[in-house]
């Protein structure tokens, strides 16, 4: 949206420099208005095709560094997020980047440092999948370091923003390792293995099979005290 209102805005300043110009040249208006006219889609056209290929060439290199990540070069990735954030402009850029950041922490276990940045990023309006990533990593967050009552309310609180991504292939089995730490925090510890059965046969990534080792890990230390 904030998009859209910059360029609309643009247009609006475009359309004034304009309008000086033929002042100031003494165009007369039905010419000046025939040219307008026939050049503003072509310069609408060239900002929308700017704006698209900004955003590609940082998707572009934000897919490099999700390699890096699954990897498990975790340090390259964070390095690579942040040199990325440094120059990115546009406020819906620093959002998703900050998110990938956040994951990054959380992958090293760094669960201050990415709490710190979702929190900051709670102040601001998220919407569709930017919502649901941040919801998903913010509880993640909160039930690593022991805070279940936070967590479990904004779970809870998730359930409607969580449920269209359920069996996606890309946040499906991220999911499945939020529902396993929510079950383990309310003491259902069949009910977290049941799920993490299901989510070893379902999502099987390199980065997911090590989140399943530790739950697996935690479940059985659990269950046997």
């Amino acid at each position: 949206m904030k998009q859209i209102i910059r360029m609309v805005l643009a247009g609006i300043c475009l359309g004034l420099v304009l309008l000086l110009v033929q002042k100031g040249l003494h165009i007369e208006e039905a010419v000046f208005m025939k040219w307008y006219w026939l050049a503003a889609p072509g310069i609408i056209a060239a900002a929308v095709l700017v704006h698209v290929l900004y955003h590609y060439s940082y998707q572009k290199k934000m897919r490099a560094l999700a390699a890096l990540l699954e990897e498990g070069s975790t340090d390259a990735y964070i390095e690579g997020v942040q040199s990325l954030l440094a120059s990115a402009k546009s406020n819906s850029l620093k959002q998703v980047l900050k998110l990938n950041l956040s994951a990054g922490y959380c992958e090293k276990r760094q669960f201050e440092a990415a709490l710190s940045i979702l929190e900051e990023l709670s102040e601001e309006p998220l919407h569709g999948v930017i919502k649901m990533i941040h919801r998903l990593n913010l509880c993640v967050c909160y039930f690593y370091m022991s805070q279940n009552d936070k967590a479990l309310s904004l779970y809870r609180e998730s359930e409607k923003t969580f449920a269209p991504y359920r069996g996606s292939s890309s946040y499906g089995g991220n999911l499945a390792v939020l529902d396993m730490l929510a079950a383990i925090a309310k003491g259902d510890y069949f009910g977290a293995k049941k799920l993490l059965e299901h989510a070893k046969s379902t999502w099987n990534t390199k980065r997911l099979a090590a989140e399943y080792a530790d739950l697996e890990k935690l479940i059985v230390k659990k269950t046997a005290g």
